[in-house]
């Protein structure tokens, strides 16, 4: 166990789960209203629990925007894109061009 004053340096990968692991299985005291009271510690990695309880939730999932999108609106004149969400701008537009191939994309 370490304190708040105890330096310590994790090396690599392994020595990460590693501490994890450990982390897992301890408790931790804290004082309420003068008495010391025991609480477990539990690890959970927010990459499983997103796949676990967003991704593969199918009452969650179905909302979830997927891929970016551009609108456009005809002005008399000309077509203008207009952004009415996160997903429908160029910043994620431009995000998404670099992990897609957009060989088909129109």
């Amino acid at each position: 166990m370490c304190n708040n004053e105890d330096p310590f340096t994790l090396k690599n990968a392994a020595e990460l789960s590693d501490t994890w692991e450990k982390a897992s299985t301890l408790q931790t005291q804290v004082p309420y209203k003068g008495v010391p009271q025991n609480f477990d510690i539990s690890v959970h990695e927010p990459w499983d629990w997103a796949i676990e309880n967003v991704i593969d939730d199918p009452m969650v999932s179905s909302y979830i925007v997927w891929d970016v999108q551009k609108h456009y609106r005809w002005t008399s004149t000309t077509w203008e894109q207009f952004v009415t969400k996160p997903w429908t701008g160029d910043d994620a537009w431009d995000a998404q061009k670099g992990f897609v191939n957009f060989k088909n994309a129109v």
